[in-house]
């Protein structure tokens, strides 16, 4: 083996090294709805038979009583919209998650149309209205809200 070589193998077991130790760092207290849902959240994250379900909840084994479940706080979408040059700007940065990170996917989550707070529509004919998906993510806390936003023309 040449230089090149070993060094681009090092490269990539440092990469796989970073991601895993990434995908498997505790999540902050901030994320929890109190500090006892934190406390069952890192006993249960610390044992090697925990699940993890998309809605947030974790557990050892089978089905946990239901004041074993660490509760994860919520995201809160809030949407402004104006309307300026026939054009109307909706504006979803007052949202609010838990660790104050956010991700907005306007449109599908595998093809939005727009990812950042904005998403900018053209007026359209007075007294209609359209609809369009909006998710919100917090990427420190691995949680997401989504709603339909509905986009009047005035």
């Amino acid at each position: 083996m040449n230089f090149r070589t070993i060094s681009s193998l090092l490269t990539g077991l440092l990469a796989i090294a970073q991601f895993s130790t990434s995908a498997h760092a505790a999540l902050p207290e901030a994320c929890f709805k109190s500090k006892h849902d934190y406390e069952l959240y890192l006993k249960h994250s610390n044992n090697t038979q925990s699940v993890s379900h998309s809605d947030g909840e974790f557990y050892a084994g089978g089905a946990p009583e239901e004041d074993e479940v660490p509760q994860k706080k919520t995201i809160t979408i809030n949407v402004d919209h104006t309307t300026s040059a026939g054009k109307i700007i909706s504006n979803a940065s007052r949202s609010s998650t838990p660790s104050g990170e956010k991700r907005f996917f306007w449109g599908t989550l595998s093809a939005p149309s727009s990812r950042s707070a904005e998403y900018t529509s053209n007026a359209g004919t007075p007294g209609t209205h359209r609809n369009i998906e909006l998710t919100v993510q917090d990427p420190v806390c691995d949680v997401k809200a989504s709603t339909q936003v509905r986009i009047y023309s005035q």
